[in-house]
């Protein structure tokens, strides 16, 4: 490999000989770690190699990304138990409200009939006792009315 091979592989970092070179450049070159395509090129060659360094860095940053992955998902589905069991509170909660709303309608609709029932009871019992009474008074003018009726109905049927 020749000084200007050497100078790609690693990012220009050091000019080959013949050219004026700054020596501050070659020190930023070596602490940067070569970074940029050459520098990535460079740490994937270096894994193929089986370097030690290389593999142990790859394996570290693997493991590294799968407890990372895996934080992640058990975090996901823990967000996801969390809005479930919210939601599942918030539907608990309006199905009570409506089954309490219509079980009051129901009540309001029940005590609203017997109502409307006892009232009608209560005028056809004083409708019956006012009968009585009028018949009570006057026998002959209700005996006019029921034969004077029953013609009529006599009449009505043929």
């Amino acid at each position: 490999m020749s000084d200007r091979d050497i100078g790609q592989s690693f990012g220009e970092a050091m000019p080959s000989y013949g050219q004026e070179h700054d020596p501050s450049s070659l020190q930023r070159g070596w602490r940067s770690g070569f970074s940029g395509q050459t520098g990535e090129r460079r740490s994937a060659e270096t894994v193929a190699r089986g370097g030690p360094a290389g593999t142990d860095d790859l394996a570290r940053d693997l493991s590294k990304l799968r407890d990372d992955v895996a934080r992640l998902s058990e975090s996901v589905a823990q967000m996801l138990r969390e809005q479930t069991d919210a939601a599942t509170v918030k539907l608990r909660g309006a199905a009570g409200d409506a089954l309490d709303t219509m079980s009051e309608a129901a009540n309001s609709i029940s005590r609203a009939g017997t109502g409307i029932a006892s009232d009608t009871n209560a005028r056809l019992e004083t409708l019956g006792t006012e009968l009585q009474q009028s018949i009570h008074k006057s026998p002959l003018t209700a005996l006019m009315l029921a034969a004077g009726f029953g013609m009529l109905f006599g009449m009505m049927r043929r």
